[in-house]
């Protein structure tokens, strides 16, 4: 029997964490010989297999659910949520059964790309990889550990009203509807998140598996930190702490977490003439970090990341509340240990004095002291970089990768 195509649905080929991994499994699809297809919103990239669904109509559509969600988020949301309702999108139910292929795999599909009407319209069986905690929330991306959704969501942190049949509570009824008449299979990048589907009220009985985002490590290599220096124009002297983020400001990513770690060291930090190299969008972060920053803007090509992780001597990751981030894996190619806080999945790549150093949650004086005792061993940074690379190979490799979706695929079409 021919294997099963899948399509994949996403966002965007690049520019986010979840959609740079879509991208990477239809390239990796591909190289195993699987016929697969990319079907997107936004296009960063070019490629073959890739759809664009970026008619007249689509734009209005997109832009008509992003103004709505705008709308919403500013009547009902705090400041800080990271939140999607997706009761529009841009491309209806019909136009994606139209695409080709067996198994629809969905990925991040936010911002107006897909409907929640239009996920339970879709006319084939469902793989869906959950690169955030968005299917079964009444909203949210991230909970911020509240651990409403257990329970059905409602009295929601997240929201400027909250109450028993709020927003959260309606949009989380509303998604256990429609994703009841799903033929629906659940992936997750990190044994955290499919712990997490687990305790869920709405996709607790579902069948998870985790298989983590593929990495192309011939992409991302250590190479002369001199030279990765000198070309990103990064000071030459002292150690290089990175820090990098979609965007800088979330407070998900822990800058203040990174900062007040940063205070509690800087006497030593400055003595051994360290500084910092951060990557993101809101470079204004950057001013209240308490080191000298050197920032390096949106990096959006894969050489430029790995001459960034290849300049520095160790990654900062102070994340709350995380999956399984692509910047772990694509340092730990490149030889970089991190430091990061026990949250979510970090832990499944940042393996405590083997691959990094993983400190309690959210213990700001141990993070910068573990921060201060890799940058004073040099040989120890070295060594854990390259259990680090190790360990990425063993649990990210494309062929692998690409094979175990493979399996879900067939096993999906075949029912």
């Amino acid at each position: 029997m021919r294997p099963a195509a899948p399509t994949l649905l996403s966002t965007a080929d690049g520019g986010g964490g979840a959609a740079i991994a879509a991208r990477r499994l239809h390239d990796a699809l591909a190289a195993a010989g699987r016929q697969s297809t990319l079907a997107v919103r936004h296009r960063e990239g070019g490629g073959a297999g890739v759809v664009l669904f970026d008619s007249m109509k689509e734009r209005a559509r997109g832009l008509v659910a992003r103004r709505l969600a705008r709308e919403v988020g500013q009547r009902n949301l705090r400041g800080t949520a990271t939140w999607s309702d997706a009761h529009l999108g841009s491309v209806s139910a019909a136009a994606l059964n139209r695409l080709p292929g067996e198994v629809f795999n969905l990925h991040w599909v936010n911002d107006g790309f897909v409907s929640l009407a239009a996920i339970a319209q879709l006319d084939r069986p469902l793989v869906w990889t959950l690169h955030d905690m968005w299917a079964f929330t009444g909203g949210c991306h991230y909970d911020g550990g509240c651990g409403r959704f257990v329970d059905g969501c409602g009295l929601c942190p997240q929201l400027k009203q909250p109450g028993r049949f709020d927003l959260s509570a309606i949009n989380l009824g509303l998604k256990r509807r429609l994703w009841a008449k799903t033929n629906l299979r659940i992936v997750t990048p990190s044994r955290w998140l499919a712990g997490e589907v687990a305790r869920s009220s709405l996709l607790g009985g579902r069948e998870v598996q985790v298989i983590p985002n593929p990495l192309d490590l011939t992409r991302f290599a250590k190479t002369d930190r001199s030279t990765a220096r000198r070309v990103l124009q990064i000071p030459d002297a002292g150690p290089a702490i990175l820090f990098g983020a979609h965007a800088l400001s979330d407070p998900r990513k822990g800058a203040d977490l990174l900062a007040a770690a940063v205070r509690s060291q800087r006497e030593r930090l400055v003595e051994l003439g360290a500084h910092i190299v951060a990557f993101g969008r809101d470079p204004g972060v950057a001013a209240e970090l308490g080191l000298p920053v050197t920032m390096l803007g949106t990096l959006r090509d894969e050489q430029t990341l790995a001459l960034a992780y290849s300049a520095c001597d160790l990654l900062a990751l102070p994340s709350r509340q995380d999956n399984l981030p692509n910047i772990l894996a694509e340092a730990g190619g490149c030889e970089l240990p991190a430091v990061a806080f026990d949250a979510g999945g970090v832990g499944e790549l940042v393996v405590d004095g083997v691959t990094g150093a993983l400190v309690p949650a959210f213990d700001v004086a141990a993070y910068g002291r573990a921060i201060v005792a890799l940058l004073e061993r040099p040989e120890r940074r070295s060594a854990l970089g390259v259990a680090a690379r190790a360990h990425v190979a063993a649990c990210c490799d494309p062929a692998a990768v690409a094979a175990a979706y493979g399996r879900l695929f067939d096993e999906a079409a075949a029912v």
